[in-house]
């Protein structure tokens, strides 16, 4: 089976599409620093994740996006957002585009490793249940119109005699449905990270971390990575 890369963030999603990548073939773990105050827990995460399922992890930095949104990352990794940043920017992760510039750099990462496909894990039915949207209401570059369009423009970019694909599998699936699926596929869930926060141990109270509580009520299941933590 040919190589992919999996944009990985250390969350459930990106977990569950990695580890279905995985029992295919080879995968290659890539994890994207834009300045977000969780990437210190996300590449933890990420790496622990990659050794666990046997799949190569790799790293790349989008300091351009973390200086567009006002973010200063000290050596200790803690993270300060300026104040003069616009208020579309005093969240990062809301950057305008920043979905484009996160499947850009893997595609380039893909052509390195010679990977024929870059998989995202982003779900359209997940996001606009935690956004408490209607049908058609999620994030832009959660539905699955934007995956479409973003394959064609880097399929027309392409010069490959075998082009890289842009899959998302999970693009239809809930949260609570990602994570039947993963526990099916015995996805290491204790290990991955959905906080925010930039600490080392997930909060418990930020937006991602209650979303994840729900998600795993609503499968029926209990969240192994809570219960490690408390042990």
């Amino acid at each position: 089976m040919p190589d992919v890369v999996v944009l990985a963030s250390g969350g459930i999603n990106s977990t569950v599409a990695a580890v279905r990548a995985r029992s295919a073939g080879k995968a290659y773990l890539l994890h994207a620093d834009f300045g977000q105050p969780s990437s210190v827990g996300q590449r933890a995460a990420v790496r622990a994740i990659a050794d666990a399922i046997g799949a190569a992890a790799g790293l790349i930095e989008l300091p351009h996006v973390a200086k567009i949104a006002g973010v200063k990352r000290s050596a200790s990794g803690k993270v300060a957002i300026d104040p003069k940043a616009g208020p579309a920017l005093a969240t990062v992760g809301q950057v305008p585009g920043l979905a484009v510039a996160l499947l850009s750099a893997a595609m380039h990462f893909a052509y390195r490793v010679g990977a024929t496909a870059v998989i995202s894990g982003a779900s359209e039915q997940a996001n606009e249940i935690e956004m408490e949207a209607a049908p058609g209401g999620a994030q832009p570059d959660h539905r699955r119109e934007f995956f479409y369009l973003a394959g064609m423009m880097f399929e027309q970019l392409q010069r490959s005699r075998t082009p890289i694909s842009i899959e998302s599998p999970l693009i239809d699936l809930s949260r609570g449905e990602i994570i039947k699926l993963g526990n099916r596929d015995g996805a290491p869930f204790d290990l991955t990270y959905s906080c925010r926060a930039a600490r080392d141990v997930a909060c418990g109270q930020c937006p991602a971390c209650a979303a994840r509580a729900k998600a795993f009520a609503a499968a029926g299941l209990v969240d192994p990575a809570l219960t490690s933590q408390r042990a």
